[in-house]
C-alpha cells in the first residue's frame, strides 16, 4: 500500500482536510465511529487508522464492509456515527436528491457532519471550465467527473448551510485549495496521469506538495470547503489549529514547481515528434501483444495436450498399479491354493499309504476267509457225504438189506429151533431199533451242525460281501487320488 502523502493531490486535499478538522476537536485518546458516505474506495479508512470506519456507496467495489444504498436514504438508525463524512459526492448527486441527502446525514450523526467539495461560485465554475478546455484541447480528453460537476451543477453552499441548520446544527464553513493553484495542479495531475511516460514520477511530484504546501494552502478564494455541522454542543473546530497558518508558497517549493513547469513545456513541445513514434511502437507492441497471444494459445493447446497426457499418465499409472494388485492378489491366492493343494496332496498320500497298509490287512484277511470258506465248503461237503452215505444205510437196512455180518447171523440161525431164532430175530429187531434211533439221533446231530454251518457260511458270505464293498471304496478312492495328481501339476 503506498505512503497517503504519494496520493494525488486532489485526493490527499480532500481527505487531509477532514482528519485534520476531526482531530482538532478529539480528545486524546478517543475514537470515532464514522460513516463515509460515497466511499467505495475505502481511502478515509488510511487517514483516519484509529477509528471504526463504516462504508456505504451506491456502487459496489471490493471494500471490506461496503454497504449499498443511497445517500439520499440511508439505511442506518437515528445517531448511529459519532461523524459523517463525505468528499467531493454532494456534486454527484442529482439537485432534487441533495436536500434529503443533507436531511440523511445529519439524522444518523450524533456530533458532526462533514461535507468537503466544490460549491457553487463563479471563479469556481470557470476554473472546472479552463481546466476541461486543457483536456478537451491538449490530450484530447473528456473527464467524466468534472462533466458531471456541469451537468448536475455544483451544489449551493448557503442551501447546504440552511438545510444542516433546520436539523439543529451549527455550521461553519473552512476554504482550503487556493483556486489558481488548484487549477495549475489538476492541470500538472491530470496531465501526468494521462501520458504513460510520466506517471512514474507522479508520485515525486504529488510528494512535493502534500508534505510541503498542503497545510498552509487555505484563505478566501478557494476551490473546495468544508461544511461542518456540529450537534449538542459538540465543539466547532478550527482551521487556524488544524492547520498551518496561510502563508506564500516557499521560495523552494516554487522553484521547484517552476522547474516542474519548464520540463513539462519541453516535454510538451516534443509530443508532436514522439507521439508518432510512440503510436508506431504501440502498432509494433499490439503486433507484439497479438504474436504473443496466438503463442499463448498455442501454448495453452500444447498445455492442455500435456495436461491431457498427464491425465493419461496418471490413469494408466493408476490402472497398472490396481493390476499390479490384482495380480498379486491372484499370486497369493494361487499361492494358497497351491500350498492348499499341496497340503491336500501330502495328506492323500498319507492316507493312500493308510489306505494302501489298510487294503493289505483286508487282503490277507479275505485270503484267511477264502481260506476258511474252503474249508468250511470241504466240512459240508464230507458232512454231506456222510450223511448221504448214512442215508442210503438206513435205506438199505430199512428195505431188508443186510451187511455180510447179519447176512451171516440169519445163515447161521437156520439149524436154530424156532424160539431161539424167534429171539435172534427179536435181537436183530431191537438191535435194528436201536441202530435206528442212534441213525436217528446222529441225524439230528448233523441236521443241527448242518444248520450252524450253514449260518457260519451265511455269516461269512456276508462278511465277504461287506469286505468287498469296503475294498471297493478303497480301490475308488484310491483312483479319484491317482486322478487329481494332473491337476495339481
Amino acid at each position: 500500500m503506498t505512503d497517503v502523502l504519494d496520493l494525488p493531490f486532489d485526493q490527499f486535499q480532500r481527505y487531509e482536510l477532514v482528519r485534520a478538522l476531526l482531530d482538532d476537536v478529539r480528545s486524546p485518546g478517543e475514537t470515532y465511529d464514522v460513516l463515509d458516505v460515497g466511499g467505495r474506495t475505502a481511502l478515509l479508512r488510511r487517514f483516519l487508522t484509529e477509528d471504526r470506519i463504516q462504508l456505504v456507496d451506491v456502487d459496489p467495489s471490493d471494500a471490506d464492509g461496503l454497504v449499498l444504498g443511497s445517500g439520499a436514504r440511508l439505511p442506518f438508525a437515528d445517531g448511529s456515527f459519532d461523524a459523517v463524512a463525505a468528499f467531493d459526492t454532494l456534486e454527484h448527486v442529482p439537485p432534487a436528491l441533495r436536500e434529503a441527502f443533507v436531511a440523511e446525514c445529519a439524522r444518523v450523526a450524533r456530533r458532526y457532519v462533514i461535507l468537503a467539495g466544490p460549491y457553487d461560485s463563479p471563479r469556481v465554475a470557470e476554473a472546472e471550465e479552463l481546466l476541461l478546455d486543457f483536456l478537451r484541447r491538449r490530450l484530447n480528453w473528456e473527464h467524466r467527473y468534472l462533466k458531471e460537476h456541469r451537468v448536475n451543477g455544483l451544489p449551493d453552499r448557503e442551501e447546504t448551510t440552511r438545510g444542516f441548520e433546520a436539523a439543529g446544527a451549527r455550521v461553519e464553513s473552512f476554504g482550503h485549495g487556493a483556486l489558481d493553484r488548484w487549477l495549475a495542479l489538476m492541470a500538472i495531475e491530470l496531465y501526468v496521469e494521462h501520458e504513460e511516460l510520466l506517471r512514474a514520477i507522479a508520485p515525486r511530484i504529488y510528494r512535493l506538495y502534500n508534505e510541503h504546501l498542503f497545510a498552509s494552502d487555505h484563505g478566501d478564494d478557494v476551490y473546495r470547503h468544508a461544511v461542518v455541522a456540529a450537534f449538542d454542543g459538540a465543539p466547532m473546530p478550527s482551521l487556524e489549529r488544524a492547520l498551518a497558518p496561510a502563508a506564500r508558497v516557499p521560495a523552494e517549493a516554487t522553484r521547484a514547481f517552476l522547474r516542474a513547469g519548464f520540463e513539462f513545456a519541453r516535454y510538451d513541445a516534443l509530443r508532436d515528434t514522439y507521439e508518432p513514434e510512440i503510436a508506431r511502437i504501440h502498432g509494433v507492441v499490439h503486433s507484439l501483444e497479438d504474436d504473443l497471444g496466438q503463442h499463448k494459445q498455442s501454448l495453452g493447446a500444447v498445455e492442455a495436450d500435456l495436461a491431457e497426457s498427464r491425465k493419461t499418465i496418471e490413469d494408466l499409472t493408476g490402472a497398472l498399479a490396481r493390476e499390479r494388485e490384482a495380480v498379486g492378489q491372484v499370486a497369493a491366492d494361487k499361492d494358497r491354493e497351491f500350498e492348499a493343494l499341496r497340503e491336500l496332496h501330502e495328506a492323500g498320500a498319507r492316507e493312500i499309504e493308510v489306505r494302501g497298509t489298510e487294503l493289505d490287512r483286508l487282503r490277507a484277511e479275505q485270503a484267511s476267509i477264502h481260506e476258511s470258506l474252503h474249508d468250511a465248503l470241504a466240512h459240508v461237503q464230507q458232512r454231506d457225504h456222510a450223511i448221504e452215505s448214512l442215508r442210503t444205510g438206513i435205506a438199505d437196512a430199512l428195505s431188508g438189506t443186510e451187511d455180510d455180518a447179519a447176512r451171516e447171523r440169519l445163515l447161521a440161525a437156520e439149524s436154530l429151533s424156532l424160539t431161539d431164532e424167534l429171539a435172534l430175530l427179536i435181537d436183530a429187531r431191537d438191535r435194528r431199533r436201536r441202530e435206528r434211533d442212534e441213525a436217528r439221533d446222529q441225524i439230528l446231530a448233523l441236521s443241527a451242525e448242518i444248520a450252524r454251518e450253514r449260518d457260519r457260511v451265511q455269516r461269512l458270505r456276508g462278511y465277504a460281501l461287506s469286505f468287498g464293498a469296503r475294498l471297493w471304496r478303497l480301490l475308488t478312492f484310491q483312483r479319484l487320488d491317482y486322478d487329481l495328481g494332473p491337476d495339481e501339476d
